[in-house]
């Protein structure tokens, strides 16, 4: 069954659609883990700073834990 032009022309905008929401999404999907990736390493030096107060003995090992219990909430 032959589609007539409406229909064709229909289908091409619902495909570029599709093409153009898959781009966005790929997009979105990149700057988040990017997002996610920058905030990791940031925990990540900042642990080892708490770690290393730890250490020291310039703050408790509780307050540590609950420092490392709010990051985890966020």
């Amino acid at each position: 069954m032959e589609m007539d032009q409406a229909h064709q022309q229909t289908e091409k905008r619902l495909h570029d659609l599709e093409q153009r929401i898959a781009e966005i999404y790929r997009e979105a999907s990149e700057e988040l883990r990017e997002t996610i990736e920058e905030y990791f390493q940031a925990f990540q030096a900042r642990d080892d700073e708490m770690r290393a107060l730890v250490a020291s003995g310039e703050i408790t090992k509780e307050h540590y834990l609950q420092w490392r219990l709010n990051q985890i909430g966020r």
